[in-house]
């Protein structure tokens, strides 16, 4: 016979298993408690509750009793908080026992937290974890620093004003800024939104008979933007300043149809810091000339880039 002090140890352990989670239900007209345990997952959790609870003699054939094990695994399944989605914004390549692994860190994670959520990932026990933390953190906070500050150089040299263009309106000289990583539309655009109190003054003073509008403004300077964007672009000056502000490039091959002289050539496309691929894609088009059947094509291809 089992003495009393052995009795208790030997059922201490099930007294001290940890609830996780315990969702009240209404089954059959009988009041229950749902309760997931440590080290159970919600089925093996479901399957006893219907156990404890005798819920088979009520349902019947294995079959039914098997449906309702799965219907209380997806009560429990949904009752589960979830860990909130991680968006990361850098990844940095690291070594452990030789073999490279990839670190990601989210928005809003400093060296540490970012580590610790990666050295959990690996199942460490207490001492290797200790030793992950330490072999990595630093590290990672370096690599985090020199990826900051080549963003905010992208993001200088993405808002730097390529070139001004001086406007002559009224009586007043207004400079018209460019930025390579900006759709010529754009740029008309924003020009006139800025300035549109005092070009619509000047408009109404030199004809108030004439309309005043400022999408008219925008459409009359898009081309006018163009130009001389294309124009810079196609200089040497311009090929230097896109290779020296380009975030990237692709290069594109230009097959010629069969038959034809002409030969086959690689053009640039042009990627800017801070600009989407539709924009990239767009100014390149026009640039070159080249139909827009070939644009779903490269959107796809410099999305895949970024």
């Amino acid at each position: 016979m089992l003495s009393k002090t052995l009795l208790a140890a030997l059922l201490l352990p099930l007294a001290a298993a940890q609830q996780l989670l315990s969702v009240p239900l209404v089954v059959d007209g009988r009041d229950l408690a749902l309760t997931l345990n440590q080290g159970e997952n919600v089925l093996q959790a479901a399957a006893r509750t219907v156990e404890s609870y005798q819920l088979g003699d009520v349902f019947g054939p294995d079959g039914q009793v098997s449906e309702l094990t799965r219907q209380l695994a997806a009560v429990l399944e949904q009752q589960i908080p979830k860990e909130p989605q991680r968006n990361v914004v850098f990844t940095t390549v690291v070594e452990i026992n030789n073999q490279k692994m990839e670190l990601g860190v989210a928005e809003g994670e400093d060296a540490l937290t970012a580590t610790t959520f990666f050295c959990r990932q690996l199942d460490l026990n207490e001492a290797n974890m200790g030793v992950c933390l330490q072999g990595l953190v630093s590290t990672v906070e370096q690599r985090m620093v020199s990826f900051m500050q080549e963003r905010q150089r992208q993001q200088a040299a993405a808002q730097a004003p390529l070139f001004e263009l001086p406007m002559q309106v009224g009586d007043r000289v207004l400079p018209l800024a460019f930025t390579l990583s900006e759709h010529p539309r754009d740029t008309a655009a924003r020009f006139c939104d800025a300035e549109w109190g005092y070009i619509s003054t000047v408009l109404r003073a030199e004809d108030a008979s004439a309309p005043v509008d400022k999408e008219l403004c925008g459409a009359t300077l898009f081309s006018l933007v163009v130009g001389v964007v294309d124009e810079l672009l196609g200089s040497e000056r311009g090929l230097a300043l896109a290779a020296e502000q380009r975030a990237f490039k692709i290069d594109v091959e230009l097959t010629p149809e069969p038959g034809t002289p002409a030969r086959q050539q690689t053009i640039d496309l042009n990627v800017f810091p801070g600009q989407t691929p539709d924009v990239a894609v767009d100014n390149f088009l026009r640039r070159t000339g080249i139909g827009q059947a070939a644009r779903p094509q490269l959107v796809e291809l410099v999305a895949s880039q970024m």
